[in-house]
């Protein structure tokens, strides 16, 4: 959406009003939910089947939580620590990435109880979020080091 585009643009460029106000213009033309306009082309003389709906859900809502990290971002920028802790808890309820909780934790007035609770809550995926991290042995599908093989 061209919205986001230019909030992330102002972001870059330290513009943080104005990408407050482009990320909320994109979270407002997105607001309502169509299979076609998210999904592209309907499949077969424009049924709109299972699949194609889930594929254009699915769509639809990873651009709404980046929508909404990028919102986030932008208040942090301009200022606002209140209004970007709500905005990353609604992206993390949407998807509850490490990086919306780390990015919770870092922001102004946030106590030092609150920092340790969210920090908990963001632990690091080896091999997945930070790089440098992968374990020896990890293949990536949960089984680790850190895996009791006890029964």
């Amino acid at each position: 959406m061209a919205e986001h585009a230019e909030a992330r643009a102002r972001l870059e460029a330290g513009d943080f009003p104005g990408a407050v106000d482009s990320a909320a213009a994109a979270l407002r033309a997105s607001r309502e939910f169509s299979p076609r306009a998210w999904g592209g082309a309907a499949p077969e003389g424009n049924l709109v089947l299972d699949d194609f709906t889930g594929a254009a859900t699915a769509a639809y809502r990873a651009r709404r939580i980046e929508y909404r990290a990028t919102l986030a971002e932008a208040l942090a920028g301009a200022g606002d620590p209140r209004g970007a802790a709500a905005e990353y808890r609604r992206a993390a309820a949407l998807d509850p990435r490490p990086e919306f909780f780390r990015r919770l934790a870092d922001l102004p007035g946030t106590t030092p109880a609150e920092r340790l609770r969210l920090l908990f809550r963001a632990p690091a995926r080896f091999g997945r979020d930070l790089p440098g991290d992968e374990i020896p042995g990890d293949s990536g599908n949960g089984i680790s080091a850190f895996r009791s093989e006890m029964p």
